[in-house]
């Protein structure tokens, strides 16, 4: 007799508090509490498993991704110049990222394939702690994702940073009226250690420059990230950062010095001591079409 595949159960609990909703206590399958839509008390319904809410009341409802899409309608970007300063990022790029407060605290939605798969809470730097993106807990099966800030649909040049506030950076040094426009897709990983094998694909037919931070961490991520795309990609090119370059020098750092000329500087840094291009050897006219 088979055995019974084991259901894991996600309790959708923890996940509506790292929003800061806070959740009631639990009857049969569904939290009770105050709407956040409403405010009517214990009208609001949230079941555990499958994070599905709706209330009694105002008949506010729908699940964890329409309610991500809630908070970013109900917030606002007031004191928006507090991270501009902070971070060294336009307002404009800031915007675009659709950076939003909500409760007094900062939301970044993450985009992939142009649907909201998530949102990451930017607690800002104080004299002791460093910023720091905090990930909404995992659920349903859910894992990190990659972040696409600016997907053209006719580019075919790829720049892929590491983490989410140098692609912005990088999106708020070009020139631009309509990001569609733009000849590059300007994408990050979350870490410079995470390429997932289902991403892969994404880059297909793609030429990439890989803008890896100029650290250890970054040069080792960067050649495993190269080794693994090269399947996928027309080809891949690897940032090559001068010997001048400070320890720990991102592009978020490179376009704060170098502004508007920061995309133009940063190819330069590619093309210069680029090694040729590792590209797959087919010697059968059959593995040519296969590809």
């Amino acid at each position: 007799m088979a055995k019974k595949t084991k259901v894991e159960v996600v309790d959708f609990k923890g996940w509506y508090q790292a929003v800061g909703q806070v959740m009631g206590s639990l009857r049969g399958k569904e939290y009770v509490s105050e709407c956040p839509e409403c405010g009517k008390e214990k009208h609001w319904h949230v079941n555990r498993e499958t994070g599905q809410h709706h209330c009694k009341v105002c008949s506010f409802s729908g699940n964890h991704y329409s309610y991500m899409q809630w908070m970013i309608n109900q917030g606002s970007q007031s004191g928006i110049e507090e991270i501009v300063e902070e971070r060294g990022i336009s307002r404009e790029a800031l915007v675009h990222a659709e950076l939003f407060k909500f409760d007094d605290e900062w939301w970044l939605p993450v985009y992939t394939d142009n649907k909201l798969v998530t949102l990451r809470k930017w607690v800002q730097p104080t004299d002791t702690k460093a910023g720091i993106l905090y990930n909404l807990p995992k659920v349903a099966g859910e894992g990190t994702f990659l972040y696409q800030l600016v997907s053209p649909k006719a580019a075919k040049k790829l720049i892929l940073c590491e983490g989410p506030w140098d692609a912005i950076a990088l999106y708020g040094s070009l020139e631009l009226a309509d990001p569609e426009k733009c000849e590059y897709a300007i994408w990050a990983v979350p870490s410079a250690s995470i390429m997932r094998p289902k991403w892969l694909s994404k880059f297909s037919n793609k030429t990439v420059f890989l803008a890896f931070d100029h650290d250890e961490a970054g040069k080792t991520g960067s050649q495993k990230c190269a080794e693994e795309l090269r399947e996928h990609c027309l080809e891949v090119k690897q940032i090559r950062w001068s010997e001048e370059t400070p320890d720990k020098h991102d592009v978020r750092d490179y376009c704060k010095e170098h502004k508007k000329d920061s995309l133009k500087g940063l190819l330069e840094l590619f093309d210069h001591h680029q090694p040729e291009a590792i590209k797959p050897v087919r010697v059968k006219f059959s593995q040519i079409i296969e590809d």
